[in-house]
């Protein structure tokens, strides 16, 4: 009788191993999705991005710029976890009017200021005949995030002070960005 039960015990054991292993545990997935109901899947890219995965991403914005001028607004995102590695703003006004490139080349050097005492947050302006170039590099893994929040806010930031994706992206979703991944 004795042995019995234990073969049923051991049998009991192996049967819940075999479930755990074929059925698994929760995922711990989260899709940013916006439109749909919960648990369906977007055909648009930007509301598949798993928020708490690791990958990079390509996003962009359209933008109204000065009349005469064209605007190509690009954000690459380098990600782990969740968590927000760096991210490359690439913003570029282009067109002939002289004096509104002048006014976005003044605005970007005006806020480049802000972070000039920031390490690990790079702003570069570049002006050439047609354009003006704003290219930022944040490098939320060594960059004094408290000097950060005290620029920009901490809309994108979790309670210990890391910036989310999952924050930016929303964010960027009120301006109209749209994400896609890539590959490194």
């Amino acid at each position: 009788m004795k042995r019995m039960t234990k073969i049923k015990r051991n049998s009991l054991i192996v049967l819940f191993i075999c479930l755990f292993f074929l059925v698994g545990c929760k995922n711990d997935v989260e899709i940013v999705n916006t439109s749909n109901q919960k648990g369906e899947r977007s055909t648009n890219a930007y509301q598949n991005i798993n928020v708490k995965g690791s990958g990079n991403l390509k996003c962009s914005r359209q933008a109204n710029a000065m009349s005469g001028l064209s605007a190509d607004l690009n954000y690459y995102v380098s990600y782990t976890k969740g968590i927000i590695n760096t991210l490359h703003s690439v913003e570029k006004v282009s067109g002939d009017n002289q004096d509104a490139l002048d006014e976005y080349e003044e605005a970007y050097k005006k806020l480049k200021d802000n972070y000039k005492d920031i390490k690990y947050y790079d702003f570069t302006v570049t002006r050439d005949e047609k354009s003006v170039t704003n290219d930022i590099v944040i490098n939320y893994d060594k960059v004094n995030i408290k000097k950060v929040i005290e620029v920009e806010g901490s809309e994108i930031y979790d309670n210990k002070n890391r910036p989310t994706l999952k924050k930016w992206l929303k964010l960027g979703e009120k301006s109209g960005l749209t994400c896609e991944g890539v590959a490194e």
